[in-house]
């Protein structure tokens, strides 16, 4: 059974939080029946002082990378004690029964929140992919249409692994060309 477990240490690092790094699990997500997989997964910290935790939730198969997949989303408001409940916010859009997964989160330059990952598709030939955005102006509660990232590129399989996009000081924004 494949698991996730989360530690606040890394929660602390990621934030430089000033509390001292903790070694327990927080959040522990494990496989379950319906969700065989939860893995790749990215932090934001919100404007409230919460923390926006999204990552990949298989929800078909045996969690293998092309398996149903969603992108999840749950906060802490105590500097990750505790979280919420997950919710569903990102699915492929093309093929329901497709995949969708390896969020990274960034805060634009303007202040509203941006979520990068890949969607997988499946053609007669091939399995392409592309590698979409969605920006919230509501601190992640709602998220704006997926622009595909890759539009006019020939069709590849690209990879959008977790927590790789970065925003330089001049606000122009890096998504690693793999």
């Amino acid at each position: 059974m494949r698991s996730w477990i989360l530690f606040f240490g890394l929660a602390s690092a990621t934030f430089a939080l000033a509390a001292p790094v903790v070694s327990h699990a927080v959040l522990d997500l494990p496989a379950s029946p319906g969700n065989s997989r939860n893995s790749e997964g990215d932090f934001a910290l919100l404007k409230d002082g919460r923390i926006f935790f999204a990552y990949s939730k298989f929800i078909a198969g045996t969690g293998d990378d092309h398996d149903r997949c969603v992108i999840a989303a749950r906060t802490s408001s105590d500097r990750g004690e505790t979280w919420g409940t997950d919710r569903i916010i990102a699915r492929n859009e093309v093929e329901p029964n497709g995949n969708v997964m390896s969020v990274s989160l960034l805060r634009l330059k303007d202040g509203r929140l941006a979520m990068f990952y890949g969607c997988k598709l499946v053609t007669e030939k091939e399995r392409i992919s592309q590698k979409l955005m969605r920006i919230s102006a509501d601190e992640g509660e709602t998220w704006g249409q997926a622009r595909d990232i890759t539009a006019g590129w020939p069709a590849a399989y690209r990879v959008l692994n977790n927590a790789r996009v970065v925003r330089l000081s001049s606000g122009r924004i890096v998504v690693p060309p793999v």
